[in-house]
Order: C-alpha cells, then structure tokens, then sequence
C-alpha cells in the first residue's frame, strides 16, 4: 500500500539522489575548487612576468645611464673635447649655422 505521506521513496527517486549527492555535488567542488587554483596561479604567473619585464627595462635603463656616462667621461677628459669646448665659436660660421638663416627655414615651412 502506498501512503501519500509515507517518506519511502521510490527506487528512483533514490538514485537521483545518490546521483546528485554523490557525482553532482563533488563534480561542482572540484571545478570551483580548480577556479580558485587556476586563478592564483595566473595571478602568481602574471606577477613573476611582470617582476621579469621590469628587470629587463631596469637593465636597459642602467646600461644606457652607464653608456652615457662613459661618453660624459670621454668629452670631459679628452683633450680634443676639451680645447674646443673651451674656444668660443668663432663668429665666420656658415650661413646654415646662424640663427637668422635657420629661422628663415623654418618660417618657410
């Protein structure tokens, strides 16, 4: 006899359950389980590329500021340099060199 109150299920009413609780639930932890382990390590990964690009430009940085510094150190202790870095410009330059002539060109322009 059934009885409409009665808390017996039926057989497949069961295994919908068993279904549920026992491939359902776990299947639905593990994938967000798997998110968040996903997530972190993209973070971590996007974190260490970004630490590796800012090494790179920090090298390149430091090797151009040394680059420069070696050519700073050349003019300044280089005799050459030095004597025509102390003589004034001598005033018979050629006409592209003068500011009247270089300001003419540019209001051409």
């Amino acid at each position: 006899m059934k009885s409409g109150k009665n808390f017996r299920m039926t057989l497949q009413r069961r295994l919908q359950l068993y279904f549920v609780f026992y491939i359902i639930i776990p299947i639905l932890a593990l994938g967000i389980m798997m998110y968040f382990v996903t997530l972190k390590s993209a973070e971590q990964s996007a974190i260490k590329f970004s630490n590796q690009i800012i090494n790179r430009i920090s090298s390149e940085i430091e090797d151009m500021l040394y680059a420069s510094y070696n050519v700073s150190a050349l003019v300044s202790e280089e005799p050459f340099f030095q004597e025509n870095l102390r003589n004034p410009l001598s005033e018979d330059l050629p006409p592209s060199f003068s500011r009247s002539s270089y300001r003419q060109q540019v209001e051409l322009y």
